[in-house]
């Protein structure tokens, strides 16, 4: 092999080597915005539709207890469903929040404390029944909490979706990637042969 020869094999050699690390590289940064996309879905999305969706159970725990003036139940167990709403809504607000999601989150959290302070003025009339005024401030402020869950539910739907909107781009970046590595592979590797088998012409035969 003369030495021309062998310098553009090794020249496309190398310029095989920095196009497939190029590729790697670029496809690594997308497999991790696939991975943190896929993360953030779990622990901002799944995880938080949970919560409100315990929040809700909770909630109408204390609708049902309200409509049936139930007694023992803020004797005995309201003050421990207070203590879960405010502990998951300490949770909720450790995740990652949209603007929109905070102003809502933080809307809700001061409802709860507004319908625990008149729960803490609960009034139970003759007959063991909740003072009427009480009942109905405490069944607008639930609905009203419902209807704040309710947006949040909603964010977290539309969140999930644009987080697997932006990992489907990834995941099509990597296989365009992959695609036009294995091409480019492919043509490297006829130039190679080229270069090894053909002749070169007799005015760049320097041997």
């Amino acid at each position: 092999m003369k030495w021309t020869s062998k310098i553009t094999c090794v020249v496309v050699f190398l310029t095989s080597l920095l196009l497939i690390f190029a590729m790697g590289r670029t496809n690594v940064r997308h497999y991790k915005n696939v991975k943190k996309s896929i993360e953030d879905i779990y622990k901002d999305r799944l995880v938080v539709n949970g919560m409100v969706y315990d929040l809700a159970s909770l909630l109408h725990k204390k609708e049902i207890a309200v409509i049936s003036s139930d007694k023992d139940f803020f004797d005995r167990t309201n003050s421990s469903i207070n203590l879960q709403i405010d502990e998951i809504i300490k949770e909720f607000k450790e995740t990652y929040l949209t603007n929109f999601e905070e102003k809502t989150l933080l809307r809700f959290e001061s409802g709860s404390k507004e319908l625990q302070s008149i729960e803490g003025k609960m009034i139970f009339e003759k007959g063991e029944e909740i003072n009427p005024l009480i009942a109905k401030r405490i069944l607008s402020l639930l609905e009203s909490l419902k209807v704040d869950l309710k947006t949040l539910s909603g964010i977290q739907l539309s969140e999930g979706k644009r987080k697997l909107q932006v990992s489907d781009k990834a995941v099509e970046a990597m296989e365009l990637n992959q695609t036009i590595e294995n091409y480019s592979i492919l043509v490297i590797g006829l130039m190679i042969l080229i270069v090894l088998l053909l002749p070169l012409p007799k005015k760049f035969d320097f041997k």
